[in-house]
Formats: structure tokens, C-alpha cells, sequence
């Protein structure tokens, strides 16, 4: 199946100092049926990628000026253009060493023969391309998030502050990067599911009756299928379906206790739940922060896991939740 990449003419950056070889690579690349666009210095091809981002960048390493480790580094740093296979030419070992912990995402050597850099290029324009295929989907699902909350205008705007606060105590605890991200994308999904939910129960204003509650629980599992088939949401998946789980294990859906409950979804649970006090709601009007307060600190050990509450407590303290 032709990914979205390959459905289109691809246009290929080729950044070298040498005529010679930007001519020889025009000629290969435009009879491959790829645009050509060629760079001779560093600091000129940032300035195209930056300004129109190919889609794919083929790269020499040693060029005069800024150098192609350094267009490389900064490449791969920017979140906005990271996704971009960069191709390294290089013939030299201890290259291709630092070039592969800079991000390279593959190597070919100079001069290149048609048949190689055809199919290098091949496979990384259809590597990207699934990548945007995910990437597309997964925004079809935050945008649907979106959609949910702007449906009752007292949870607008709530999903951001969640994600905001369980990203604080995230760096709180020092998680990795690859944690931090799944906490972000779990915390931004966490009440997809109550797309399930029919809006009379979701903008009830009067107490919700058992029958209603039941149903409401089942956002969570809802929130779990939908995201599922995605391989890039699992792991924020365990934040979808047990933000609601308790410390004392009379959450839902599973009924998990203490440190059964996954990690991420322990902070998610604490930030959604300062959240949903720090705010209006369809039943009640925002708590005073010294009811907030004590609410956590009776429910910390029980209700949520006591080293979270202390953290979150702490930022309240310090203004910075």
C-alpha cells in the first residue's frame, strides 16, 4: 500500500560542498522521479528546512562553516522537524559513530551507487510516511478530546490544566523523557471515552443517579478501545483506563490497589482531581484552596498515593500548581 509520502512527488535536500557531487545526485535523484534541492553550506540548507521541510535530507558530514554533525544536531532537536530522515554521506567509521548518537538515520557512502541510494531513499520516504499516517491519527483522537470538552463549557480548557500540573509532577519525580511523553499523551486522552457518554449525563446539574454513574464509569474503558489500535498511545494507555482507580482499591474500573495502579496513572489522578476542585462544575462552584487542602491530605493514602498528594501539596505551596 503507497503510504502518504509515496503518493506524492517527495522533495529530497541534498546539503554538500562539492558541484561535482550535487550535480551527480540532481541527476539520480530527479530520474528517480523525486524533487531535487541542493545546498552547499550548513548554514543555507537550516535555513530551507527551516523556511519548507523536505522530506528528506541527504547529508555530507564534513563541509566547510557549520559543519553536517552540527546541521544533523539541530535537525533532530527540533521537535518540528525531527520526524525528517537525514541520510549521512560519510565513508569514515568514526563518522558514522557520532553521527548515529546525533539522531543519522542512515548512512550511504560517497560516491553512491544508483541502486543503494535508491532504495535507501525508498525506504525511509515509506518509513516517514507511516509515521504520518500515526501522527495524523493520533491528532484525530486529540482533536476529538477537544471536541468533548468544548461541548460543556465548565470542563473547557480542563484536559490542558491536567496535562499541565501532571507534567510538573512529573519533573517532580524524574521521569525519562519517553515517561514524560506517554504522561502527556495519557493525560491529554484520559476522558476520550466519555465521547460513549450521552451529554444529558455528562451536563447533569443535579446528582447523578447509580444507573448514571455506571455509565459514566465506562469512560474509561471506552477511552482504552478507542486509543488502542494505536501502537504510539500504549503507553498511555494505563492513564486512560485507570485514572479513576483508588489507593485503597475502590476505584474503577479494575478496583486496583496502591502500586498496582500504574504509575502514570496515579498522577494523572491526583492533577485531575485538584483540577476538577479548582474549578467550577456543573454541581458545585470552585473549592476554597484550604478546602482543597484538606481534602487532599484526608484522602492521601486512600484515595490517591500519599508521595503524589505531598508532591502536588507542595506545589500548591509554592503557587506553581
Amino acid at each position: 500500500m503507497a503510504t502518504m509520502t509515496e503518493k506524492k512527488s517527495a522533495k529530497i535536500l541534498v546539503v554538500d560542498d562539492d558541484p561535482m557531487v550535487l550535480e551527480v545526485l540532481e541527476r539520480l535523484i530527479t530520474e528517480f522521479g523525486y524533487d531535487f534541492q541542493g545546498a552547499g553550506r550548513g548554514e543555507e540548507a537550516l535555513k530551507i528546512i527551516e523556511e519548507d521541510p523536505p522530506d528528506l535530507v541527504i547529508l555530507d558530514i564534513k563541509m566547510p562553516g557549520m559543519d553536517g554533525l552540527e546541521v544533523l544536531s539541530r535537525i533532530k532537536k527540533n521537535r518540528k522537524l525531527g520526524y525528517i530522515p537525514v541520510i549521512m554521506l560519510t565513508a569514515l567509521e568514526t563518522d558514522k559513530v557520532e553521527a548515529f548518537n546525533l539522531g543519522a538515520d542512515d548512512f550511504i557512502a560517497k560516491p553512491p551507487s544508483q541502486s543503494d541510494l535508491q532504495a535507501r531513499i525508498r525506504a525511509h520516504l515509506r518509513i516517514k510516511g507511516y509515521i504520518e499516517e500515526l501522527e495524523n491519527a493520533e491528532e484525530v483522537l486529540f482533536t476529538l478530546a477537544q471536541i468533548i470538552e468544548v461541548k460543556d463549557k465548565y470542563t473547557e480548557v480542563h484536559t490542558e490544566r491536567v496535562v499541565d500540573v501532571s507534567l510538573k509532577i512529573g519533573k517532580e519525580v524524574g521521569l525519562t523523557p519517553k515517561e514524560m511523553s506517554d504522561l502527556r499523551k495519557g493525560a491529554y486522552l484520559h476522558d476520550i471515552g466519555k465521547v460513549g457518554v450521552p451529554d444529558a449525563i455528562l451536563q447533569k446539574k443535579e446528582p447523578l443517579t447509580p444507573e448514571e454513574w455506571e455509565v459514566i464509569k465506562q469512560h474509561t474503558v471506552i477511552g482504552e478501545k478507542i486509543c488502542e489500535p494505536l501502537t504510539s498511545l500504549s503507553g498511555a494507555l494505563p492513564v486512560i483506563r485507570h485514572h479513576h482507580e483508588r489507593w485503597d482499591g475502590t476505584g474503577y474500573p479494575d478496583g486496583l490497589k496502591g502500586h498496582d495502579i500504574p504509575f502514570l496513572a496515579r498522577i494523572v489522578s491526583v492533577a485531575d482531581a485538584y483540577d476538577a476542585m479548582n474549578y467550577d462544575r456543573p454541581y458545585r462552584k470552585r473549592l476554597a484552596k484550604p478546602q482543597i487542602i484538606e481534602i487532599f491530605q484526608e484522602g492521601r493514602g486512600s484515595q490517591w498515593d500519599p508521595n503524589i498528594v505531598d508532591i502536588l501539596l507542595d506545589l500548591i505551596d509554592k503557587g506553581e500548581a
